[in-house]
């Protein structure tokens, strides 16, 4: 129940990306659910939050109740959503849901997806995993609302902790280089990628527990 109201809730980091990572959602034709910084947040943008984070959480669970986690299995599931992601989004920016504006780094056309997207947006989901994971014992009767923080927490963590190169870059007087850009665009990827390989140590050390305590009760 808690992931789909966790995931929505992630949508109060989206103005704050939209902000710093020069994107756009056209007020007109759009209903707006609240606004910051600047940047009207649609609602359908809450609800694409709610389906692009929950379903990832059910699977890496059910996974983790069914045959554990592994690391070849959390490497293989963060490239098939990766590309997932970079398929997805095609269509939202084809259709003038959001666009992009400024100076990116391998960017898919004039105010397409750039590369940096669709590595850094799925961090979030994978530490936020890794902090329910790792407090499961306090998630107990009531205190499993402490999803929603922690999810947050997670969000703003990953995000930006591996995009803070590129942020900085975009923002700054080095944007006006495509050469600063991109090594920013790669400096954050790289972050990105090393976020990974903790989490999903963190994840199969989890997991491992999670498993020794099943043998015990049985």
């Amino acid at each position: 129940l808690f992931f789909p109201i966790a995931g929505f809730f992630v949508t109060l980091l989206e103005p704050v990306i939209c902000f710093l990572g020069h994107a756009l959602h056209p007020q007109i034709g759009q209903i707006t659910l609240f606004e910051t910084s600047a940047r009207p947040i649609p609602v359908h943008v809450a609800l694409l939050y709610t389906i692009y984070y929950a379903p990832m959480w059910f699977i890496l669970f059910q996974r983790l109740m069914t045959k554990g986690l592994d690391n070849r299995y959390l490497w293989k599931s963060f490239l098939f959503l990766f590309v997932f992601a970079e398929a997805f989004e095609f269509f939202p920016i084809r259709y003038g849901l959001w666009s992009f504006y400024g100076n990116h780094a391998w960017q898919l056309g004039e105010g397409g997806l750039p590369l940096f997207f669709p590595v850094v947006n799925l961090i979030p989901a994978y530490l936020g995993f890794a902090l329910m994971l790792k407090y499961r014992q306090l998630l107990t009767g009531y205190k499993v609302i402490l999803v929603i923080p922690l999810t947050q927490v997670a969000a703003y963590m990953a995000h930006f902790g591996a995009g803070f190169p590129y942020y900085n870059v975009l923002n700054s007087t080095a944007a006006d280089s495509m050469l600063m850009v991109q090594l920013a665009c790669v400096a954050s990827i790289v972050l990105a990628l090393c976020f990974v390989a903790l989490i999903n140590r963190s994840l199969v050390e989890s997991a491992e527990k999670l498993k020794a305590l099943r043998r015990i009760a049985l």
